[in-house]
Protein backbone atom coordinates (compact mmCIF):
# COMPACT_ATOMS: atom_id res chain seq x y z
CA UNK A 1 0.00 0.00 0.00
CA UNK A 2 1.58 3.30 -1.18
CA UNK A 3 1.61 6.48 1.06
CA UNK A 4 -1.86 7.80 -0.91
CA UNK A 5 -3.69 4.61 0.16
CA UNK A 6 -2.55 4.70 3.47
CA UNK A 7 -4.01 8.50 3.26
CA UNK A 8 -7.07 7.80 1.81
CA UNK A 9 -7.97 4.68 4.24
CA UNK A 10 -7.40 7.22 7.56
CA UNK A 11 -9.63 9.64 6.09
CA UNK A 12 -12.15 7.05 5.53
CA UNK A 13 -11.54 6.00 9.03
CA UNK A 14 -11.79 9.06 10.23
CA UNK A 15 -15.35 10.07 8.10
CA UNK A 16 -16.96 6.43 9.57
CA UNK A 17 -15.57 7.53 13.35
CA UNK A 18 -17.34 10.96 13.02
CA UNK A 19 -20.62 9.20 11.39
CA UNK A 20 -20.90 6.89 14.74
CA UNK A 21 -20.00 9.54 17.28
CA UNK A 22 -22.71 11.70 15.44
CA UNK A 23 -25.08 9.04 15.51
CA UNK A 24 -24.36 8.34 19.24
CA UNK A 25 -24.59 12.13 20.15
CA UNK A 26 -28.13 12.03 18.38
CA UNK A 27 -29.61 9.30 20.16
CA UNK A 28 -28.17 10.78 23.61
CA UNK A 29 -29.88 13.71 22.39
CA UNK A 30 -33.16 11.82 21.80
CA UNK A 31 -32.94 10.43 24.59
CA UNK A 32 -32.29 13.59 27.07
CA UNK A 33 -35.07 15.12 24.95
CA UNK A 34 -38.44 15.90 26.12
CA UNK A 35 -41.49 15.23 24.03
CA UNK A 36 -44.06 18.16 23.56
CA UNK A 37 -47.07 17.70 26.14
CA UNK A 38 -49.82 18.70 23.94
CA UNK A 39 -51.87 18.53 27.02
CA UNK A 40 -49.57 21.64 28.74
CA UNK A 41 -50.30 23.19 25.33
CA UNK A 42 -46.37 22.34 24.59
CA UNK A 43 -45.36 23.73 21.01
CA UNK A 44 -41.41 23.42 20.35
CA UNK A 45 -39.67 25.65 18.35
CA UNK A 46 -37.31 25.06 15.21
CA UNK A 47 -34.11 25.11 16.03
CA UNK A 48 -34.03 28.40 13.67
CA UNK A 49 -36.88 29.46 15.46
CA UNK A 50 -35.32 28.58 18.78
CA UNK A 51 -31.56 30.30 18.44
CA UNK A 52 -33.25 33.29 17.14
CA UNK A 53 -35.14 34.16 19.95
CA UNK A 54 -32.21 33.02 22.26
CA UNK A 55 -30.46 35.62 20.50
CA UNK A 56 -32.83 38.30 20.41
CA UNK A 57 -32.74 38.28 24.80
CA UNK A 58 -28.97 37.83 25.39
CA UNK A 59 -28.38 40.93 22.89
CA UNK A 60 -31.03 43.03 24.93
CA UNK A 61 -29.95 41.59 28.10
CA UNK A 62 -26.53 42.78 27.82
CA UNK A 63 -27.55 46.23 26.67
CA UNK A 64 -29.52 46.57 29.19
CA UNK A 65 -27.21 45.66 31.54
CA UNK A 66 -24.28 48.11 29.87
CA UNK A 67 -26.27 50.81 29.17
CA UNK A 68 -24.74 53.04 32.43
CA UNK A 69 -21.38 52.27 32.41
CA UNK A 70 -20.39 50.88 28.83
CA UNK A 71 -19.16 47.74 30.07
CA UNK A 72 -19.26 44.22 28.99
CA UNK A 73 -21.02 42.42 31.74
CA UNK A 74 -23.81 39.61 30.46
CA UNK A 75 -26.65 40.85 31.50
CA UNK A 76 -29.39 38.57 33.65
CA UNK A 77 -32.00 36.47 31.78
CA UNK A 78 -35.54 35.30 32.75
CA UNK A 79 -36.72 32.85 29.95
CA UNK A 80 -40.47 32.06 31.44
CA UNK A 81 -42.62 29.01 29.91
CA UNK A 82 -40.12 28.98 26.98
CA UNK A 83 -37.57 25.75 27.75
CA UNK A 84 -36.72 25.70 23.75
CA UNK A 85 -35.30 28.84 23.67
CA UNK A 86 -33.19 28.12 26.67
CA UNK A 87 -32.12 25.28 23.84
CA UNK A 88 -31.55 27.22 21.40
CA UNK A 89 -29.57 29.62 24.01
CA UNK A 90 -27.36 26.34 24.55
CA UNK A 91 -26.74 25.61 21.74
CA UNK A 92 -25.49 28.98 20.38
CA UNK A 93 -21.25 29.34 20.76
CA UNK A 94 -22.48 32.86 22.71
CA UNK A 95 -25.08 31.29 24.88
CA UNK A 96 -23.41 28.09 25.94
CA UNK A 97 -21.72 29.12 29.03
CA UNK A 98 -24.28 32.07 30.08
CA UNK A 99 -24.07 31.77 33.54
CA UNK A 100 -27.18 34.17 34.62
CA UNK A 101 -29.79 32.61 33.18
CA UNK A 102 -32.89 30.89 34.71
CA UNK A 103 -35.74 28.83 32.70
CA UNK A 104 -38.95 29.12 34.44
CA UNK A 105 -41.15 26.42 33.97
CA UNK A 106 -44.20 24.42 34.82
CA UNK A 107 -43.48 20.95 33.83
CA UNK A 108 -40.65 19.27 36.10
CA UNK A 109 -38.93 17.36 33.57
CA UNK A 110 -36.99 20.06 32.67
CA UNK A 111 -35.37 20.24 35.82
CA UNK A 112 -33.80 17.21 34.85
CA UNK A 113 -32.75 18.57 31.62
CA UNK A 114 -31.52 21.86 33.18
CA UNK A 115 -31.00 21.15 36.82
CA UNK A 116 -29.11 23.95 37.58
CA UNK A 117 -31.50 26.89 35.59
CA UNK A 118 -34.72 24.99 36.00
CA UNK A 119 -37.08 27.15 38.49
CA UNK A 120 -40.88 25.29 39.07
CA UNK A 121 -43.00 28.57 37.76
CA UNK A 122 -46.99 28.61 37.63
CA UNK A 123 -47.72 31.61 35.64
CA UNK A 124 -51.21 32.28 37.93
CA UNK A 125 -49.10 32.56 41.19
CA UNK A 126 -46.14 34.65 41.08
CA UNK A 127 -46.21 35.44 44.84
CA UNK A 128 -45.97 32.16 45.74
CA UNK A 129 -42.78 31.99 43.00
CA UNK A 130 -41.56 35.40 45.02
CA UNK A 131 -42.03 33.74 48.00
CA UNK A 132 -39.69 30.67 47.44
CA UNK A 133 -37.14 32.85 45.50
CA UNK A 134 -37.12 36.22 47.27
CA UNK A 135 -33.75 36.94 45.55
CA UNK A 136 -35.74 36.91 41.80
CA UNK A 137 -37.30 39.74 42.51
CA UNK A 138 -36.67 42.46 40.71
CA UNK A 139 -33.17 40.97 39.49
CA UNK A 140 -33.36 40.49 35.67
CA UNK A 141 -32.16 42.48 32.90
CA UNK A 142 -34.21 41.35 30.60
CA UNK A 143 -37.11 38.70 29.86
CA UNK A 144 -38.70 36.43 27.25
CA UNK A 145 -42.07 34.90 27.82
CA UNK A 146 -44.37 32.42 25.67
CA UNK A 147 -47.02 31.16 27.97
CA UNK A 148 -49.01 28.12 27.47
CA UNK A 149 -52.01 29.91 26.74
CA UNK A 150 -53.05 33.00 25.03
CA UNK A 151 -55.98 34.55 26.55
CA UNK A 152 -56.31 37.52 28.29
CA UNK A 153 -56.04 35.91 32.39
CA UNK A 154 -52.70 34.26 31.38
CA UNK A 155 -51.40 36.98 29.53
CA UNK A 156 -52.15 39.57 31.53
CA UNK A 157 -50.41 37.07 34.70
CA UNK A 158 -48.04 36.37 33.07
CA UNK A 159 -47.00 40.20 32.20
CA UNK A 160 -47.56 40.46 36.31
CA UNK A 161 -45.14 38.16 36.52
CA UNK A 162 -42.69 39.81 34.57
CA UNK A 163 -43.18 42.98 36.50
CA UNK A 164 -42.34 41.85 39.47
CA UNK A 165 -38.83 39.78 38.22
CA UNK A 166 -37.51 43.16 35.90
CA UNK A 167 -34.66 45.23 37.13
CA UNK A 168 -36.76 48.04 35.68
CA UNK A 169 -40.37 48.91 34.79
CA UNK A 170 -41.76 46.70 31.28
CA UNK A 171 -43.61 49.90 30.38
CA UNK A 172 -41.44 52.27 28.72
CA UNK A 173 -43.57 54.62 29.77
CA UNK A 174 -44.28 56.81 32.88
CA UNK A 175 -47.80 57.20 34.87
CA UNK A 176 -48.69 60.38 32.70
CA UNK A 177 -48.56 57.84 29.45
CA UNK A 178 -45.61 60.00 28.43
CA UNK A 179 -42.74 57.86 26.92
CA UNK A 180 -38.82 57.65 27.66
CA UNK A 181 -38.25 56.09 30.99
CA UNK A 182 -35.30 53.79 31.43
CA UNK A 183 -37.35 50.14 31.69
CA UNK A 184 -36.14 46.65 31.16
CA UNK A 185 -36.74 44.99 27.66
CA UNK A 186 -38.83 42.11 27.61
CA UNK A 187 -39.80 40.00 24.73
CA UNK A 188 -43.73 38.31 24.33
CA UNK A 189 -44.61 35.16 22.13
CA UNK A 190 -48.44 35.47 21.25
CA UNK A 191 -51.53 35.53 19.30
CA UNK A 192 -51.83 38.66 17.15
CA UNK A 193 -55.56 39.08 19.14
CA UNK A 194 -54.23 39.82 22.03
CA UNK A 195 -52.53 43.17 21.10
CA UNK A 196 -54.95 45.14 22.86
CA UNK A 197 -54.11 44.01 26.33
CA UNK A 198 -50.22 44.37 24.78
CA UNK A 199 -50.96 48.02 23.92
CA UNK A 200 -51.43 49.04 27.44
CA UNK A 201 -48.28 47.81 28.74
CA UNK A 202 -46.35 49.65 25.93
CA UNK A 203 -45.86 45.97 23.36
CA UNK A 204 -46.11 46.13 20.06
CA UNK A 205 -45.91 42.74 17.66
CA UNK A 206 -42.68 42.64 15.39
CA UNK A 207 -42.98 41.51 11.72
CA UNK A 208 -40.67 37.89 12.52
CA UNK A 209 -42.89 34.69 12.37
CA UNK A 210 -42.34 32.43 14.26
CA UNK A 211 -41.80 28.52 13.68
CA UNK A 212 -42.82 24.92 15.28
CA UNK A 213 -41.35 21.55 14.76
CA UNK A 214 -44.95 20.39 14.55
CA UNK A 215 -47.62 21.14 13.07
CA UNK A 216 -49.19 24.47 14.83
CA UNK A 217 -52.08 26.28 13.61
CA UNK A 218 -52.46 29.89 15.07
CA UNK A 219 -49.98 32.30 14.05
CA UNK A 220 -47.87 33.38 16.44
CA UNK A 221 -46.15 37.04 17.11
CA UNK A 222 -43.32 38.27 19.01
CA UNK A 223 -44.26 41.49 21.31
CA UNK A 224 -41.52 43.81 22.39
CA UNK A 225 -41.85 46.93 24.93
CA UNK A 226 -38.64 48.68 22.68
CA UNK A 227 -38.02 49.47 18.95
CA UNK A 228 -36.25 46.43 17.42
CA UNK A 229 -32.62 47.75 16.67
CA UNK A 230 -30.05 46.71 14.52
CA UNK A 231 -28.85 44.16 17.13
CA UNK A 232 -32.05 42.12 17.55
CA UNK A 233 -32.81 39.94 15.22
CA UNK A 234 -36.85 40.03 15.21
CA UNK A 235 -37.79 42.60 12.13
CA UNK A 236 -39.03 45.29 12.73
CA UNK A 237 -42.65 46.81 14.22
CA UNK A 238 -45.78 45.67 12.53
CA UNK A 239 -47.68 49.05 11.19
CA UNK A 240 -51.21 49.68 12.00
CA UNK A 241 -51.90 48.65 8.51
CA UNK A 242 -49.75 45.80 8.56
CA UNK A 243 -51.60 44.58 11.74
CA UNK A 244 -54.87 44.87 10.37
CA UNK A 245 -53.89 42.86 7.08
CA UNK A 246 -52.46 40.07 9.39
CA UNK A 247 -55.41 39.44 11.53
CA UNK A 248 -57.64 39.52 8.15
CA UNK A 249 -55.50 36.82 7.03
CA UNK A 250 -55.93 35.26 10.32
CA UNK A 251 -59.78 35.09 10.04
CA UNK A 252 -59.53 33.87 6.65
CA UNK A 253 -57.65 31.12 7.40
CA UNK A 254 -59.57 30.06 10.58
CA UNK A 255 -62.53 30.00 8.88
CA UNK A 256 -61.38 28.47 6.00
Amino acid sequence: MDDEDKQIGVEELSAETLAALQAFLHSKDEANGVTEDFGLSQFWYTDETAQTLAQAVMNIADEAANAADGGDDEGGIAILCSPTCLKGMRDTPEGRSRKNVKILEYDRRFGETYPEEFVFYDVYDVEGLLREHPEMEHAYDAILADPPYTESETVVATLEGMRRMAKLPITPKDANGVPGVDFTPCVFVSALLSRDIFRDFGFRPTTYRLSFSSKFATPMYTYTNFEPLETFPLGSWLEDGEIGDQQNAIVQQQTA
